[in-house]
């Protein structure tokens, strides 16, 4: 399920998944048991009742399904570096954001035992707040991007990764 119809269509036509549909998990019923897996990348910092929903979802996992997440890490590197600048804020569209801690206890308050938590620092992240910060043009702004880029990577399997991606599952 999802709301944007190429994500549907790709869903459908590449990975031909049959049980696609266009819908709002938050606001359209959804059918118990049925999913082996939810996603949510992106999603949760966009809602404004994160909990409700994942209390929701719950309900609509097969035992032993998998919830995976994935949100931007408020307080990663790039968070307390970049500040304003940081393309992990997602201003104005993130409504919420998230710490380890913070995501692991909403998820685990939800119902949910968390198997992992793990962290990473996509270049497009840190490019995109480098040019922000300092937007320097042609050769010299693509030498900066990178090399923040580098640097930021030496962080990014550890809590100061500018993502984060959770799994999941229903606790029994």
């Amino acid at each position: 399920m999802d709301t944007e119809p190429d994500v549907i269509e790709f869903a459908r036509t590449t990975l031909k998944l049959e049980s696609c549909s266009a819908g709002d998990a938050e606001r359209d019923p959804l059918p118990s048991g049925a999913f082996n897996a939810i996603t949510l990348w992106g999603l949760l910092q966009l809602i404004y009742r994160p909990q409700a929903l994942l209390e929701k979802l719950r309900g609509s996992i097969v035992p032993g399904g998998v919830l995976g997440i994935g949100v931007s890490n408020f307080s990663g590197m790039g968070a307390r570096v970049f500040r304003a600048h940081w393309k992990g804020l997602g201003v104005p569209r993130h409504l919420v954001h998230f710490e380890a801690e913070s995501l692991r206890r909403l998820v685990e308050r939800s119902g949910y035992e968390v198997l992992s938590l793990t962290f990473e620092s996509p270049y497009w992240l840190i490019a995109e707040s480098m040019k922000s910060m300092l937007p320097l043009p042609g050769i010299l702004g693509g030498i900066s991007r990178r090399s923040a880029a580098s640097l930021f990577a030496t962080f990014q399997r550890t809590s100061l990764g500018e993502t984060m991606t959770l799994m999941a599952r229903v606790r029994s």
